[in-house]
């Protein structure tokens, strides 16, 4: 019997949540899709700024706590070097969530850029597009 888990993966649950309407506006379907990536940006950016934090919490608070496995086999100058490293990555985690809302900032400037162009371009040449034609 299948669990709820394995059958959100399935794809189910994205079909009945209206996940699939909200991907077909990304493609070209006007100044919302804008909104939309902003959303998703921010978003990814918030999930790995915490994720990112939280790990470093741990790290500082219990050194050599990542990696448990080796943390028996090595003596402690290695485990300072691999507690620097390990500080070292969740450091770059938390700057690549910057980058990240970085994008989220470019998504949301592209907005009035793309209300801009649906307003001049003439419906049958948007309309085109939307369908995927291209000449």
């Amino acid at each position: 019997m299948p669990t709820a888990l394995s059958t959100c993966w399935s794809g189910r649950c994205w079909r009945e949540s209206g996940s699939w309407r909200s991907s077909a506006r990304t493609g070209f379907a006007g100044w919302t899709a804008a909104r939309i990536l902003t959303i998703n940006q921010l978003s990814l950016a918030a999930l790995i700024l915490l994720y990112a934090l939280w790990k470093l919490l741990v790290e500082v608070a219990h050194p050599g706590s990542a990696i448990p496995d080796l943390a028996g086999q090595l003596d402690s100058s290695d485990l300072g070097i691999a507690h620097e490293l390990t500080i070292l990555l969740y450091g770059s985690l938390i700057a690549a969530a910057a980058v990240e809302a970085g994008m989220a900032w470019y998504y949301h400037s592209r907005g009035e850029h793309l209300r801009e162009y649906l307003a001049r371009t003439p419906p049958w040449i948007v309309a085109m597009q939307k369908a995927g034609i291209s000449v």
